[in-house]
């Protein structure tokens, strides 16, 4: 949500309430670009005005060069640094991206001692898409913290919509999911249960771990949260991996698995998680965030696209003196 007013120059001042720390107000400037098409909150959003063309609307705002860059427009990438490093940028966990590209480049990957992953502004997205890069830096078993699930009657309602309309991912086995977990919540209404078929913490233990790479350096900002500090969480139990960066991750893990209900209006939405962390209250994640390692010395790049700049080849050299002090 954004209070704003105009200013003499044509931009506008204002509040951006931050939902992730609390609601507690952050000032923005705001201006018009592009025939007033676009309105753009500086360093951080971007904004389409809305014609009768939704696919106008986002090739618009996709391929619009921010004035006041936000440091979020980045793309894929996957190239060789040296005969010792390969490289990879995984922009989200939202799709297979991670899974294609490290199939992609299968090789090219496992013929070098040190990888470098980027993720500046990841986001997140699904758990599911971060395991191909997971397995690759894994050197021993890991208790992997649970969640319980808030049994409300809201929540419940829910799920039971959701097996009535049959909109269900992976088929039987998904219904499933959901009716176990139904019928756990009918047994402990207003209270929080563990999934039958998930259970509570578990022992993460994978059939191999690789000889190469035996260095991985993770590059991480304040763009991070949710899939990809769950990431980054199953990397720092690694003998492998370093995170590099000079800001902890967004903090917004502990709770999860959002779902959304319109207003009745239909010009709001109200989201909720239907699940916490069971590292609470002990070792809270939200609103502190992760720590790099290693403190990267150069200012963020704001224009990253598919640019390699000197946060990447520092954290090469890094790795390589390590392999050559």
């Amino acid at each position: 949500m954004f209070e704003f007013s105009i200013t003499p120059d044509k931009q506008f001042k204002g509040n951006y309430f931050l939902d992730y720390n609390n609601f507690k107000p952050m000032s923005v400037i705001a201006s018009l670009h592009l025939n007033d098409r676009i309105l753009e909150i500086h360093d951080n959003f971007r904004f389409v005005r809305q014609s009768n063309s939704n696919v106008y609307d986002v090739a618009l705002r996709q391929t619009y060069q921010p004035q006041y860059p936000n440091g979020r427009n980045t793309y894929p990438v996957a190239t060789y640094l040296s005969d010792s490093t390969f490289f990879l940028r995984i922009p989200g966990f939202d799709d297979d991206l991670s899974e294609k590209l490290v199939k992609a480049h299968w090789k090219e990957i496992m013929s070098r001692p040190n990888l470098i992953i980027d993720i500046r502004g990841n986001g997140g997205g699904s758990d599911e898409f971060y395991q191909p890069l997971a397995k690759l830096l894994y050197t021993n078993p890991y208790k992997c913290t649970g969640i319980k699930w808030y049994a409300s009657e809201g929540n419940l309602k829910n799920f039971e919509e959701t097996l009535k309309s049959g909109d269900i991912n992976n088929g039987d086995e998904g219904r499933k999911w959901i009716e176990e977990l139904v019928k756990a919540m009918k047994q402990n209404i207003g209270g929080f249960v563990v999934h039958p078929m998930m259970g509570g913490d578990e022992i993460v233990k994978e059939d191999s771990v690789y000889l190469y790479p035996k260095k991985v350096g993770i590059i991480i900002n304040e763009g991070n949260g949710s899939s990809a500090e769950q990431f980054l969480l199953a990397a720092k139990e690694s003998k492998k991996v370093i995170l590099f960066g000079n800001h902890n991750t967004a903090g917004v893990l502990d709770y999860s698995n959002q779902v959304e209900e319109d207003f009745p209006s239909g010009k709001y939405s109200f989201f909720w998680p239907m699940s916490r962390s069971n590292r609470l209250p002990d070792h809270p994640i939200d609103n502190i965030g992760i720590a790099p390692n290693v403190i990267i010395p150069f200012p963020e790049t704001k224009q990253l696209y598919d640019k390699l700049d000197d946060w990447v080849y520092f954290v090469r050299d890094y790795l390589e003196f390590r392999e050559n002090p």
